[in-house]
């Protein structure tokens, strides 16, 4: 069985320890995208999972400049997985890849705690300001698997989901951001949005959206380093145009 936790675009969070005891019970194999939190906030393994699954390109390597994917777990799993991907497929990094992924592991913990402070501040923000319809942060207290993400995460990441009150109000809002871009990839230095009904999740027809919780009006907001004040004034500038 193989989920996310936090999950994307929708930032549920999923109680690991007992996914995985229910997995093994008959069996299974219990593997977690990690993602969302990366090894500096979450370790899927300690809760149970047998492998985890995190892309390389994003919080890892951290500046949006590379492609890369890992997966963690014992030696005897690993050493299966490694002869048929590398050594039947030629799934490997280039060195330059590897290098970059090598220098932005070096900041990541550092990078983890102020993208999670970051988002705090925001969420905080746009949870009181009325033009906004839903909040979903796991640091917030409005999450509803709050208490679950403060016993399995050591901090709640960069990720926020957020809702507006309309199409229009949403089409207008992505149109006036000025300091925060507009892009599908996350874990950044650079905070980066993505109005998903229109963007990562197009090709899903509106029933299979709204099975997955996602409105047609949800954005994933990957929250970056810059200045948090910056950041909040810029979201504010552009409800105050819907």
């Amino acid at each position: 069985i193989f989920f996310e936790s936090p999950s994307n675009p929708t930032i549920d969070i999923i109680d690991i320890q007992k996914c995985a005891d229910l997995i093994h019970e008959v069996n299974g194999k219990c593997i977690v995208d990690n993602t969302f939190a990366s090894p500096a906030l979450q370790q899927p393994l300690e809760f149970g999972a047998d492998l985890v699954i995190e892309s390389l390109t994003k919080y890892i390597n951290g500046h949006g400049d590379c492609l890369g994917g890992a997966v963690i777990g014992s030696k005897n799993k690993i050493l299966n997985i490694r002869y048929y991907w590398q050594e039947t497929q030629g799934q490997v990094l280039s060195p330059f890849n590897a290098w970059l992924i090598l220098r932005g592991i070096r900041t990541l913990n550092l990078r983890m705690a102020r993208h999670s402070s970051n988002a705090m501040k925001i969420a905080e923000f746009l949870e009181d300001n009325p033009k906004v319809t839903k909040v979903v942060y796991p640091g917030l207290k409005s999450h509803p698997a709050h208490e679950l993400a403060k016993k399995q995460m050591k901090n709640f990441s960069g990720m926020i989901g957020f809702e507006l009150e309309s199409v229009e109000a949403s089409n207008r809002f992505i149109d006036v951001l000025k300091l925060i871009k507009v892009g599908v990839s996350l874990g950044d230095t650079t905070s980066l949005i993505e109005y998903t009904s229109i963007m990562t999740g197009i090709d899903l027809a509106s029933w299979e959206r709204k099975s997955m919780n996602i409105s047609n009006t949800h954005f994933r907001f990957s929250v970056g380093l810059e200045d948090p004040e910056d950041l909040i004034s810029d979201l504010d500038q552009a409800l105050k145009q819907i």
